[in-house]
């Protein structure tokens, strides 16, 4: 299933990234003002992932 790249989703994403990972201001700043929100939602996911174990990473929705 395909997941629509919503301003929320968007939001969301950051901020689990936020929540779980080592990001900067300057970071948050490129996703925001990023053209391709889908690629953007694709780094905080791989970026979370790696942050995180197995088991949580399967409790987290992006």
């Amino acid at each position: 299933m395909v997941v629509a790249v919503t301003p929320n989703r968007l939001m969301s994403a950051i901020d689990k990234a936020v929540k779980y990972c080592s990001v900067s201001d300057q970071q948050i700043k490129i996703w925001l003002e990023s053209d391709q929100p889908s690629k953007v939602i694709d780094e905080i996911c791989d970026l979370v992932k790696s942050s995180v174990d197995e088991k949580l990473w399967e409790k987290i929705e992006i």
